[in-house]
């Protein structure tokens, strides 16, 4: 009998066990599903992000290079109408992506760097010459480059920027050009 009672007892152990052990394994991988989803979220803001406000950029220089030249040569005001139309609809597009971003990550980091690119980007705005226009969007597509690498280094894809981009790269493969 108590041999009867020893093994009733074992194996409501080991289905004890077994139910405790799969409950478990199972609520981590609900844990790291739900966390992988969040983070590919907060990759796809970014991205998103980063594409707005190069349309954002793209729109302004054109409407501020139009201004430029229309000093000079004449244009027909429904140019820079439209112009003007495409650079309030990209900042829209632009403050909803930011939107987006910011119900995603609490990196405080990103989020001054997006306020950097906001800025950088109205300001290309008040630029009267096309040499100085041009290296300032240069300096806007960098600072939105920097946003970009801010975010990924958060999301933990590097943890520095190299120049030389073999050097990332281990020694047998960077080894292969030379």
């Amino acid at each position: 009998m108590w041999g009867s009672v020893i093994a009733v007892v074992g194996t409501l152990a080991g289905a004890t066990l077994t139910f405790w052990y799969q409950s478990r394994q199972a609520r981590e991988t609900r844990e790291f599903d739900l966390a992988e989803k969040r983070r590919e979220d907060r990759i796809a803001a970014v991205a998103d992000l980063g594409a707005a406000f190069i349309v954002y950029r793209h729109c302004q220089v054109a409407r501020q290079k139009h201004k430029i030249r229309s000093q000079h040569e004449p244009y027909p005001e429904s140019v820079l109408e439209q112009l003007s139309h495409d650079v309030r609809e990209a900042r829209g597009n632009a403050w909803a992506a930011s939107f987006r971003l910011q119900l995603r990550t609490n990196d405080m980091a990103t989020l001054e760097r997006v306020s950097k690119c906001f800025v950088a980007i109205k300001d290309l705005n008040s630029i009267h010459n096309l040499s100085e226009l041009n290296d300032a969007a240069e300096a806007v597509r960098q600072e939105i480059q920097d946003m970009v690498q801010t975010a990924r280094e958060f999301e933990g894809f590097v943890t520095t920027v190299s120049e030389d981009p073999a050097a990332a790269l281990p020694d047998q493969v960077s080894s292969i050009g030379k």
